[in-house]
């Protein structure tokens, strides 16, 4: 598709570039036969010259680059109007790409609430000195979490108090098939939130999703072409799941943040604990297993809703592969699975990108 509408505008802007020949005579253009003074050819040769600007901003994904496409079009469309029984057909691409301009004006819309909320939290919560991490902040963490977190080596480094993160991988639900994203998220700790901006394509059609978790309350919008709203969820129940979620970052992303005082620990064995994390009234658990080399291998929770009938499902990550990130231990990929009655199922891989700490917000 990228490689289509690049192609598209190229060819639009050489066509444009017959106006500028035909004007100054240089060869004969059976195609034109109203005549065209040197002036406007010059501007049919610029408005030629700047579609193929476009279609290069287009391809390095410039951020305004539909607002360049919205103001050529409006002066090739003035063009064409002036020679409209030889240059009508160019109609028909200009109204191409003045719909895929508006879509992406469209997303970068939606995507500016994303920006916006993390943005504030940022200002909110942002710390200009930390502290780090040491051996006496983690005697109180149970064995196979302490294990944890010197495998992570974490041990030395600043306390974390926000994350991004960004990932890519493929999503799925029950019954359709899978489908590929890319995300980025911002965490912060100190008062929970998270921020999970998806792009994706569903049916070959842009739809981006965006999940906020914050103060008391959790939204998840999905919006084909974003535009259209194919899911939009507000309420307690998906505040309860997102905590969940906002914890199992904590525990596979930011293991130094869970020396946090709202997480309590019941030691099970030594390669299993439960965890339990309270925030905003709401106490939801899970079960951490961690192997003998200190490898968080897994996370469950009976605590996490399925939105999409509303029960409650025994949730799962695990983690399938560890790597290194800046040289220190981090998840690579990993699943996100429910537990149905007739079996598991797995709905989320994520392959993990990025991973930076204490970070101020920046967006490409």
């Amino acid at each position: 598709m990228k490689v289509a509408f690049s192609i598209l505008l190229g060819i639009h802007g050489l066509i444009h570039a017959l106006g500028l020949i035909r004007a100054f005579n240089w060869m004969v253009v059976k195609e034109l036969t109203l005549p065209i003074s040197k002036g406007q050819g010059i501007i049919w040769g610029l408005c030629g010259g700047l579609f193929l600007l476009v279609g290069v901003l287009y391809w390095v994904q410039y951020k305004y680059w539909w607002l360049a496409a919205i103001l050529v079009i409006l002066v090739s469309q003035w063009l064409i109007f002036n020679a409209w029984s030889d240059a009508k057909w160019g109609s028909i691409p200009n109204v191409l790409i003045l719909l895929v301009a508006l879509l992406a004006m469209q997303a970068q819309r939606f995507e500016a609430q994303f920006q916006k909320d993390v943005t504030q939290a940022w200002q909110q919560q942002r710390q200009t000195a930390v502290d780090r991490l040491t051996e006496a902040d983690i005697q109180h963490l149970p064995a196979p979490v302490q294990r944890y977190l010197r495998y992570m080596q974490v041990i030395g480094q600043p306390k974390v108090w926000n994350f991004r993160v960004v990932f890519k991988g493929q999503m799925r639900q029950k019954g359709n098939d899978w489908f590929e994203f890319t995300s980025a998220q911002y965490n912060f700790i100190a008062q929970p939130a998270r921020y999970f901006f998806m792009k994706a394509s569903l049916n070959h059609l842009p739809t981006n999703g965006y999940h906020a978790y914050q103060d008391q309350h959790a939204l998840m919008l999905i919006k084909l072409l974003s535009t259209f709203a194919v899911i939009d969820i507000e309420d307690a129940s998906l505040f309860q799941a997102e905590t969940v979620t906002f914890f199992n970052d904590l525990c596979l992303l930011a293991p130094a943040a869970l020396i946090d005082p709202r997480i309590s620990w019941t030691p099970i064995d030594d390669r299993r604990t439960q965890a339990t994390f309270v925030n905003q009234g709401i106490s939801i658990s899970a079960i951490l297993h961690i192997n003998t080399e200190g490898q968080l291998i897994d996370f469950e929770s009976e605590d996490r809703i399925d939105i999409s009938d509303a029960s409650k499902l025994r949730f799962s990550t695990p983690v399938n592969q560890y790597g290194t990130f800046n040289g220190r231990p981090v998840l690579e990929q990993g699943d996100a699975v429910w537990h149905y009655a007739d079996g598991p199922f797995v709905y989320g891989r994520f392959y993990l990108e990025r991973v930076e700490y204490n970070v101020e917000p920046h967006f490409k």
